[in-house]
């Protein structure tokens, strides 16, 4: 009796432990994964999604109303020079970027039944969001509103990337063929090359687009932490993503790495290679040596076919384009802001100083930096015995770098400073108090980290012995990136 007792009480752990592990996991406060999602994870990617769908928006609208105008240039030559050309590449209802630009105002579809290519990142976040809108009687009642918000951003953030995408693949294909034909009687035309230079511009900058949204935050990480301890997300995700859909997960099949939107295993991969072959009959080798050289000349057809339609390899580029990579960077990613520090010894008209100063460079292009910065002189005595902090001045400044060769620059500019000690701030309005100085020197660039920057800068001061009292004409300056 005792051990019949013994027996049934591990059978109902085992059972407890199967059923624990099956179930959603529960928090100590007796809520699901689900229920304490956070509200900011929604938020955020509302957020994302609002910002890509604008910076596509905008960004392919002023190509296409720029790539309009200069192919109107080109019509109008064409149809004095060659107006048969011209209607080859305007007439017969022929798709223009003007018409295009027209259609995508409008909100139509530029390209009928285009498939966009597939983005892993959007794909689990779309069916994530999906996910939440049909548990969205599980969720908090204080995210049911923004999970709604983030459908809706989501939908027409796709809907975008669609239009998009194939607005794009027309890009490339109208300016092949301006370039094809229309350089035939114009040659390298100054229009010609900004349409070259414009789509190329535009490509990579939705790719940039492309990967500041792909980056996930830490909400989105600790939301994905939360959803995946959850056996419904992981099976609807096995279900209704993209991913799966195109390799397959079998039911019932599980994944050995515990992750979400998987690949066939191997062991899967493996069966059925060997089913394959066992179905070949006795000589399975001569099956697989057929199907290799089928593929190698399928894969050599493919590899003409992209000669072809890139103009064996020039994908029709006009030559002698060197591009700037800053013009496919947003704002943000131009500017770069830097605090530094330079230390002046104390002579017999000022103590010792700290100048302490904070610029904003932008990046123009990939060889320059033009910037704007603050300064601030703090005294701190004469000696280690006699410290004492003063207010020593404040400066503006101007700057500009120039790029010579790796990280170092050609470095110039123009600063106003103001050197009397500072003991109300309306003496900052007597312009007497204020010099200038006139800098030229080198600066050397470097990396701190990963995410750091440094620089080095010896200036020499050309207005320094003009000043009175004079102060020292090298300066040296260290700044370390914010």
């Amino acid at each position: 009796m005792y051990l019949r007792s013994i027996t049934m009480l591990m059978l109902l752990c085992c059972c407890a432990v199967v059923t624990a592990q099956q179930t959603d996991t529960v928090r100590r406060d007796g809520t699901t994964a689900i229920a304490a999602l956070p509200e900011k994870y929604l938020t955020t990617i509302s957020s994302k999604a609002e910002l890509y769908y604008s910076r596509l928006t905008d960004k392919t609208e002023k190509t296409l109303e720029k790539l309009a105008r200069w192919e109107g240039k080109i019509k109008s030559i064409l149809e004095k020079t060659s107006p048969e050309t011209a209607q080859r590449l305007f007439g017969n209802g022929q798709l223009t970027f003007a018409s295009v630009l027209q259609k995508y105002r409008e909100g139509k579809a530029t390209v009928s039944n285009y498939k966009r290519t597939f983005d892993e990142y959007n794909d689990r976040l779309s069916t994530t969001i999906k996910f939440l809108d049909e548990k969205r009687s599980e969720l908090n009642e204080k995210v049911v509103k923004p999970a709604q918000i983030a459908k809706e951003k989501m939908r027409k953030l796709n809907a975008q990337l669609d239009n998009t995408e194939a607005v794009q693949e027309f890009i490339k294909e109208r300016k092949k063929q301006l370039i094809q034909y229309a350089m035939q009687h114009l040659g390298k035309t100054k229009y010609l090359q900004k349409i070259n230079k414009e789509s190329y511009y535009y490509v990579q900058t939705l790719v940039n687009y492309k990967e500041l949204f792909d980056k996930p935050g830490k909400a989105e990480e600790l939301a994905m932490q939360l959803l995946r301890k959850l056996n419904a997300f992981n099976k609807f995700m096995q279900e209704n993503s993209t991913l799966s859909s195109l390799f397959g997960s079998p039911a019932g099949t599980a994944n050995p790495n515990g992750t979400v939107g998987l690949l066939q295993s191997r062991a899967m991969v493996n069966a059925t290679v060997q089913s394959r072959i066992r179905a070949a009959g006795a000589n399975p080798q001569q099956l697989i040596q057929q199907a290799f050289q089928q593929a190698q000349a399928e894969v050599n057809k493919l590899k003409q076919k992209a000669l072809q339609w890139n103009n064996n390899g020039k994908d029709f580029e006009l030559p002698n384009f060197k591009p700037n990579t800053q013009k496919t960077k947003t704002l943000k990613q131009r500017l770069e802001f830097m605090a530094g520090i330079q230390t002046v010894r104390h002579n017999r008209y000022f103590p010792a100083n700290a100048d302490m100063s904070f610029s904003a460079g932008y990046k123009p292009s990939d060889k320059m930096i033009i910037g704007l910065g603050v300064s601030y002189k703090v005294g701190l005595g004469n000696s280690i015995s006699q410290i004492k902090i003063s207010h020593q001045g404040v400066g503006l400044r101007s700057f500009i770098d120039w790029k010579i060769k790796g990280g170092f620059y050609l470095s110039g500019g123009y600063e106003q400073n103001y050197f009397s000690e500072i003991r109300r701030i309306q003496q900052l309005q007597d312009l007497s108090g204020w010099k200038g100085s006139a800098l030229a020197g080198l600066s050397k660039k470097y990396n701190m980290g990963k995410k750091r920057k440094g620089e080095m800068k010896i200036l020499y001061d050309f207005f320094s012995q003009t000043k009175s009292p004079r102060t020292s004409p090298i300066l040296f300056r260290i700044g370390i990136g914010l």
